[in-house]
């Protein structure tokens, strides 16, 4: 009889909630209960029953254990699963059993296995399952089998997707059961013989197969070897391994690989001198040799510039033809370049230049006042290209196949993105490849559509260089709009795109007729069944190319062809190895799942300035010569039976959207950063078909009705490029989650996008231009309603809906408008407002306020946040504008906006500067500033300079140099902390105010003071990094200069500048020296600004 300690077992095994093992299979499991054909594989086994009894010697159980734990072991190595519920069926003889009342029933045995388990400790841990389930009791297995199933059941359904049988006879008829696969080990005397009943809805008879040879490989290696961990134990035959490692990765193929595409395109021009080589949106073209000497020219000025060998340069371009010049001139010189792209937000483009130490940033008159801001230099290339000199002979090669072309970045799950190292032989490699398949030849008229700084340009504006074909450049908004790129396509007759799936749909979503003429290259992200078949019939050819850009642009190609299949990224490009793995480094067998590793001669040198994260991923390859290393991608993916690679999503938290890489966790990193949020959790959701959008999950810290995604957004915008900012929110309570505490996704809900629309921040069309303008937003957003002051993309708009509209307004209102304009935040409120003639405030921040009378001279800067500025500019009314910089303002905005305070005065001063360019893009520009801002004013002419701006004035209130004079009163850390606070305690204390103050207004003083301390800590912190160009006018305390030793009377500036100082005395003290002699300051103001 069966004990109740057996009961018990059982009863807990078929209750657990364990997630179904799934292993993979050839076919989607839909609605596998349709069609529950079967068919068997029957193989010989007495061989292998033989290691059995030898494996169950060894570890002394019984070769049931044996039979069920290696099977386990095989199926932990197909689905990685360390918890697993396998069904036991007890073969018991027919005679012992009663089969009208006893259930048909599947013993659910749940088995945990992990990768540091011995094959040995892993039989003996099933073993002691086996003791305590009572499972190979006769006595037991029908009692138990009555009691598991439902009461007055003749049947049960199993519990189990997966199931083994052991015994003299096959197990009983389970033909009205659901198994997905029934292994059988029938075994009479000394013979014996494997049987495996699966599901034909699911698998192939090849797949079955495999899984025998491998179930029967893992039994030889735990019989020789039953201390060897499961994790290492050999599961493939070598034919298997030698078809999956080497016959698959047969790439190698000759190509240049001493050479560059500089010097490829070099011998292209000499062959074709007077053919096109590229043309601008704009029509302009560029013959090979004007493309080729031009960028001659341009790298003979960078190595005037001393641009060398290993340096970076920063290309901030339109998408015109000096972008072409500028992309050879740079790697000619023997630099890199480093993409930046306009439509990113400073703070991000501010970043990169600094992380990837560029030396230069290249840019156009039209795009300057926008350019990053750090220690790079600006030069600017107008459009007749006069800054270069007559030099058109080529430069000196300085670059090798081992150079680095370029560094791209990608999103980083760190909060903060990461320049990826291309060198030029991976590049060359590359494009050599593409050149064979898919093909390019010398009558191709490639159009590009991608921005630069995604890598997928490479194809389009290299790879019809190095044949003598067209380089057709696409606008922006061109590129982002199917009415313009169709007209485009048609009217440069172009044959070759290579585009992301998002783009391609737009187009024939859009009535786009397709050509017979037209190779389509689709990548970046998955490619559809759908979308292929649709694109099969409007094109000549479709390829789809898959590869990160850690390997080099793609790394696989595929024709596509119509029909039924499924869409998989093919086989690797030339001198390319593609490997999938197990967590344990394991080649994994055909159809199972694993990640994506990927080596040869395009893999990266690493990521900038994070050795710790190229480490992790990019690692040595066991498989190649001592030295090689392979990209671990991160994706799943496996080999399929015709030798194509099926790609099956990440592993991690990175998606791709609209052909960008986005890592989730920057986006989530950047969320929690606000003191509003307490938790949140980003994921890409399709709940229309073909519109994919991010979708953010926020947990305030108070559950308020103020709580504004308007502002979180706007925050967002400042650091992230517009692709990686939510497109819609939902405010939850909490976060739903899994059992093991990890975000339940399948619970977060659907976004309702009319949560935006309430009444409370909805406003409705107020004249005839807004209505008109916000019928045009509802057609192109699909929404009922939308309100004047929401941007676009609060609303729930796209980058593509966005070219669109700007198209429909021009079309239809006449009214044309940047499509930058839409990134930044246009409401239909301006839009009217401009269409009506009306003057469009510029919106400059509080943080840059006029505050004199205006008039249209050249205004004056000064930098602090004293608000008695403006009692001191009396004397300048009439002659200059005088704008307050208040780098105070600034910190208390972005306190507000839930951003971090800006540490440095170099940030500051960036960050500054940017306002001050919306009011004077071009100088000479006339600062000053004290205290902090004497700082701010200094750093801000140092960074004009090297954009190569002049500074007409540059003056100082009495504020010392950073140094000795400017530590005397609060010394060095820590004591300066404490000796500040002590300060501002007693200040607030002596003010009195503090006694009615309240709480509210205590917690805006907490605000002030932890703003105040940031602009302090910056201060003396503060490093100068070069010399001003030019002389200063200094406005000196005399109070001050008797209670002070101060070294020299410049206070340490006459080493910071390589002209004079100039002194101007007035009374009074730090604290009260301007509202003592404002008139005193007003006539200096005078003196030094406005002429005799």
């Amino acid at each position: 009889m069966e004990s109740s300690s057996a009961l018990s077992f059982w009863a807990t095994a078929t209750s657990q909630q364990i997630d179904p093992l799934e292993i993979p299979c050839d076919r989607p499991r839909l609605k596998i209960s349709d069609n529950l054909t079967t068919a068997n594989v029957e193989v010989p086994f007495t061989r292998s029953i033989k290691l059995i009894d030898q494996i169950a010697t060894q570890c002394n159980v019984s070769p049931e254990v044996v039979c069920q734990a290696v099977y386990s072991i095989l199926l932990y190595r197909y689905t990685g699963k360390s918890l697993l519920r396998i069904g036991y069926l007890h073969s018991a003889p027919a005679s012992n059993i009663n089969t009208e009342t006893t259930p048909r029933v599947c013993f659910p045995l749940i088995t945990r296995i992990s990768a540091e388990d011995s094959a040995r400790e892993h039989i003996e841990q099933l073993s002691q399952a086996f003791s305590k389930g009572e499972i190979l009791s006769l006595e037991n297995f029908e009692t138990v089998a009555q009691k598991l199933a439902p009461q007055g059941a003749a049947t049960s359904t199993s519990p189990c997707e997966i199931a083994l049988s052991y015994g003299n006879t096959p197990a009983y008829n389970h033909s009205d059961d659901t198994l997905e696969l029934l292994l059988s080990v029938i075994r009479q005397d000394d013979e014996a013989i494997l049987n495996i009943r699966y599901l034909t809805a699911l698998f192939n008879k090849e797949t079955i197969t495999r899984l025998t040879s491998h179930y029967e490989h893992l039994l030889e290696a735990v019989a020789s070897a039953p201390d060897t961990l499961v994790s290492q134990l050999k599961m493939l035959g070598t034919a298997e391994r030698d078809y999956l490692l080497h016959e698959l990765n047969d790439t190698t193929r000759p190509y240049p690989s001493n050479s560059t595409i500089v010097d490829l395109f070099a011998t292209q021009a000499r062959l074709c001198p007077d053919s096109i080589a590229v043309r601008g949106p704009n029509e302009h073209s560029l013959t090979y040799q004007q493309l080729d000497e031009a960028s001659n020219q341009l790298a003979h000025y960078l190595n005037e510039k001393n641009v060398q060998k290993a340096d970076r340069i920063g290309l901030y371009l339109e998408r015109d033809t000096t972008l072409m010049i500028a992309l050879f001139g740079v790697m000619k010189s023997g630099a890199s370049y480093v993409p930046l792209d306009p439509m990113f937000p400073k703070d991000r483009l501010n970043f990169m230049v600094q992380d990837s130490s560029a030396k230069y940033v290249l840019t156009q008159p039209s795009l300057v006042d926008g350019a990053p801001c750090s220690q790079a230099q600006t030069l600017v290339l107008d459009d007749s290209l006069e800054v270069l000199q007559d030099q058109s002979n080529e430069p000196i090669q300085l670059s090798s196949a081992q150079s680095e072309a370029y560094a791209i970045y990608t999103s980083g799950s760190t909060g903060v993105p990461k320049g990826v190292m291309i060198a030029h032989q991976g590049l060359t490699n590359f494009l050599v490849s593409i050149l064979d398949a898919p093909g390019v030849t010398k009558n191709d008229r490639m159009l590009a559509v991608t921005t630069l700084s995604f890598d997928i340009s490479i194809i389009e504006l290299f790879a019809p260089l190095l044949v003598g074909a067209q380089v057709i450049l696409a606008s922006r908004e061109q590129a982002m709009s199917p009415e313009l790129l169709s007209a485009r396509i048609k009217s440069v007759d172009a044959n070759y795109i290579s585009a992301t799936p998002a783009t391609w749909k737009m187009l024939l979503d859009n009535e786009w007729s397709g050509s017979s003429t037209m190779k389509a290259l689709c990548g970046g992200e998955a490619l559809t069944r759908d979308l292929a078949d649709r694109l099969t019939a409007s094109c000549k050819e479709l390829w789809n190319m898959y590869g990160p850009t850690e390997t080099t642009v793609y790394s696989t190609t595929e024709k596509i062809e119509p029909g039924n299949g499924s869409i998989t990224v093919g086989r690797p490009i030339a001198n390319t190895t593609l490997y999938v793995l197990d967590e344990s480094m394991n080649v994994v067998p055909v159809s199972v799942p694993g990640e994506l590793y990927i080596g040869g001669d395009g893999v990266a040198e690493g990521y900038l300035n994070r050795d710790e994260l190229t480490a992790e991923r990019f690692v040595a390859d066991p498989f190649q010569a001592t030295g090689t290393r392979m990209y671990r991608t991160g994706d799943a993916a496996r080999w399929l039976a015709n030798g194509y690679l099926e790609v099956q999503g990440r592993l991690d938290e990175q998606v791709k959207l609209r052909g960008f890489r986005i890592e989730l966790g920057e986006i989530r990193a950047r969320l929690v950063e606000s003191l509003e949020i307490r938790d949140a959790t980003v994921i890409v959701r399709e709940d229309t078909p073909g519109e994919a959008k991010l979708v953010a999950y926020l947990v305030p810290e108070l559950q308020t009705n103020s709580f504004s995604t308007g502002e979180l957004r706007a925050t967002l915008k400042r650091t992230l490029p517009e692709y990686m900012v939510p497109e819609a929110w939902v405010i939850l309570d909490n976060l739903p989650q899994t059992p093991n505490g990890k975000v339940d996704r399948k619970q977060l809900p659907v976004p309702d996008q009319s949560i935006l629309l309430t009444s409370e921040n909805l406003v409705a069309p107020g004249n005839d231009s807004e209505e008109q303008i916000a019928l045009i937003w509802k057609e192109a957003l699909r929404l009922e309603q939308v309100g004047v002051h929401n941007s676009f993309f609060e609303l729930g708009g796209q980058s593509i809906q966005a070219a669109n509209l700007v198209a429909k307004l021009q079309d239809r209102l006449n009214l044309s408008i940047p499509l930058l304009d839409i990134f930044q935040g246009t409401t239909i409120a301006s839009l009217a407002r401009r269409l009506d003639g009306e003057e469009v405030d510029q919106a400059v921040q509080q943080y840059c306020r006029l505050i004199t009378s205006p008039v249209d001279k050249q205004p004056v800067f000064m930098v602090g946040s004293n608000p008695l500025f403006s009692l001191a500019c009396a004397r300048l009314e009439g002659q200059h504008p005088v704008y307050q910089v208040d780098s105070y303002a600034l910190q208390i905005e972005r306190r507000l906006a839930g951003k971090r305070l800006l540490k440095s005065i170099e940030e500051l001063s960036t960050e500054l500067l940017l306002e001050i360019k919306k009011v004077q893009p071009q100088g000479p520009y006339l600062i000053g500033g004290g205290c902090e801002g004497a700082l701010i004013a200094f750093e801000i002419a140092l960074q004009l300079q090297r954009q190569g701006q002049e500074v007409e004035k540059l003056m100082n209130w009495h504020t010392a140099a950073p140094g000795p004079d400017l530590t005397t009163d609060f010394g060095e850390p820590p004591l300066r902390a404490l000796r500040w606070c002590k300060w501002r305690f007693k200040t607030v204390l002596q003010d009195g105010s503090i006694k009615n103050l309240g709480l509210k207004g205590f917690k805006e003083l907490l605000r002030h003071e932890f703003v105040e301390y940031s602009l302090f800590t910056a201060m003396y912190s503060y490093k100068i990094n070069g010399k001003f160009n030019g002389s200063m006018d200094m406005v000196v305390l005399t109070q001050m200069e008797e209670e002070n030793d101060f070294s020299e009377r410049t206070m340490g500036w006459k080493n910071h500048l390589t002209g004079r100082v100039s002194f101007y005395e007035l009374g009074g003290t730090h604290d009260t020296w301007l509202e003592d002699n404002a008139e005193g300051f007003s006539e200096f103001l005078y003196k030094t600004l406005v002429p005799a």
